[in-house]
């Protein structure tokens, strides 16, 4: 969100379908309030779309330019994909408008808008995983701890042009 609002981006949307896990719904989506609560951007009911019935009133906001969000926060990759879809489907104008996905899917190169993404440390995770199931196995009162890992933000080049 903060980068979104550096670039300018003032209406800020979260979208999310059927396609994600629900922890990491609610983490995607308490990223994005916080995100807000820090650019001093209060969240709008009408710019918060995570229930797929919902899904052809939140694509009817990017018809008028005075509701259109200028960025979409998407929970996922696969979110993104399916609402640029819809949009394309719909005649929108996408040349203008931002869009988040997280997980850096290789399909993500297919979408065909850029893509801002979130590069997961997959190795790193995976070690530190091993790590703590190790140490409960060798200390069975040890509680799992909540680790920051670095990630790395990218922009997907689309392969191929809609």
């Amino acid at each position: 969100v903060g980068k979104l609002y550096r670039s300018g981006c003032r209406k800020i949307a979260l979208y999310g379908d059927a396609d994600v896990n629900p922890l990491a719904a609610v983490e995607r989506t308490n990223g994005y309030l916080e995100g807000l609560r820090k650019c001093r951007l209060r969240p709008k009911k009408k710019y918060i779309c995570l229930n797929p019935k919902e899904t052809k009133a939140f694509a009817t906001l990017f018809r008028k330019k005075e509701t259109a969000p200028d960025a979409v926060c998407c929970l996922n990759d696969v979110c993104a994909g399916n609402l640029i879809a819809r949009l394309m489907k719909d005649g929108i104008n996408l040349s203008k408008i931002h869009f988040t996905g997280f997980d850096n899917l290789p399909l993500a190169k297919f979408i065909p808008q850029p893509l801002l993404t979130i590069n997961p440390p997959m190795r790193k995770l995976g070690t530190e995983a091993v790590r703590m199931l190790f140490r409960s196995i060798e200390n069975p009162a040890f509680r799992p701890v909540c680790k920051k890992l670095s990630v790395e933000i990218l922009r997907t080049k689309p392969f191929l042009k809609g």
